[in-house]
């Protein structure tokens, strides 16, 4: 369907998620402006490949005119608020949208966006495959990095669509969101980071708080359990609450006590063993957590627990994640 045609879509930025929505612009009949600063040959040439799809593209500047005459702005996550086109564009009173955003508009299925300060890429790659061993068809992508999933964007371009789709978001990202709106959100956990963009950790948090910006009773959130400030980031967000520890917390849906991966009162049957920690193939306390993230949510979109099970003991360390390279004078490395 042509939803954009006779409407103008401005796109800042030819990095890998500004290239995935100007393909969705121009895939949904919008007329699209490209710009970036940048002209080396790696960008001139994805330039030159969107010019051959129909884009208009700029490099070496934002001609402010052109950027802010669109009917959408759509600003990739390298590009700081405090650039110059984005102070100008501010000062006219205009405002822009991020690219999952920008997709979230046009992914048919239901939707799990995982965000938080660490684990993000773990735990959505394992929430997929945990779906996938379930025979749940998945799109995978978002923040997570071209090795391992597309932009949002290309995501929506899917067809058929999956049944659910799984996004890494960053805080860069929902910063710039207006209806994004997760069927289930997770929030891994929360420390201080990026303060090279922000002013202060508040502002960091606020940007991470805006996951639960359109909430609704029917919302699903998937909480860290061990930190207060996870809690206190859902605020009074309305949706279902469901929390993982690592800490053995007795209230905790998903749980790690005695030595074992548990799922808790979240299952019709009550508290249920998954598979002993020294069983996971992931290294490392954090990623205890990060399994149990991922397996409470694959378990409330509908995986039985010996499936999940199976899915944790067969997903793979992710590249250059603790990722085993070999063994030598009784030490793994």
């Amino acid at each position: 369907m042509k939803e954009l045609e006779g409407q103008t879509i401005s796109i800042l930025g030819l990095g890998a998620s500004g290239v995935a929505a100007a393909r969705l612009a121009l895939t949904k009949g919008g007329d699209v402006y490209v710009s970036d600063w940048r002209t080396e040959s790696s960008v001139a040439a994805r330039g030159d490949e969107l010019q051959a799809l129909g884009a208009r593209v700029e490099l070496g500047s934002h001609t402010l005119e052109r950027v802010a005459a669109a009917d959408t702005l759509v600003v990739s996550p390298g590009i700081g608020p405090d650039a110059p086109v984005l102070q100008a564009l501010r000062a006219r009173g205009l405002g822009w949208i991020s690219e999952p955003e920008f997709a979230f508009r046009f992914l048919h299925g239901s939707l799990i966006a995982v965000t938080g300060t660490n684990g993000k890429t773990t735990t959505a790659a394992l929430t997929a495959h945990l779906l996938r061993q379930s025979g749940v068809e998945v799109g995978l992508g978002g923040n997570i990095g071209a090795a391992f999933g597309p932009p949002a964007s290309e995501l929506a371009l899917l067809e058929p669509a999956p049944e659910w789709f799984v996004l890494e978001v960053s805080s860069f990202q929902l910063a710039d969101t207006v209806d994004f709106r997760p069927d289930l959100g997770v929030v891994t956990n929360l420390a201080p980071d990026h303060l090279d963009r922000y002013a202060c950790i508040d502002e960091y948090y606020a940007d991470k708080a805006r996951l639960f910006l359109n909430a609704t009773p029917a919302s699903r959130w998937v909480l860290n359990g061990d930190q207060p400030e996870v809690e206190a980031l859902a605020g009074e967000a309305p949706g279902a609450r469901f929390r993982f520890s690592v800490n053995g917390a007795p209230d905790a849906d998903a749980v790690a006590r005695d030595g074992m991966l548990r799922l808790g009162s979240v299952g019709e049957g009550g508290d249920e063993a998954l598979l002993p920690a020294d069983e996971l193939p992931l290294l490392g306390r954090h990623n205890v957590a990060n399994a149990l993230a991922a397996s409470l949510t694959a378990h409330l979109v509908g995986s039985a627990s010996h499936a999940i099970a199976e899915g944790l003991r067969s997903f793979q360390p992710l590249p250059h994640r603790l990722e085993p390279v070999g063994s030598a004078g009784g030490l793994r490395w």
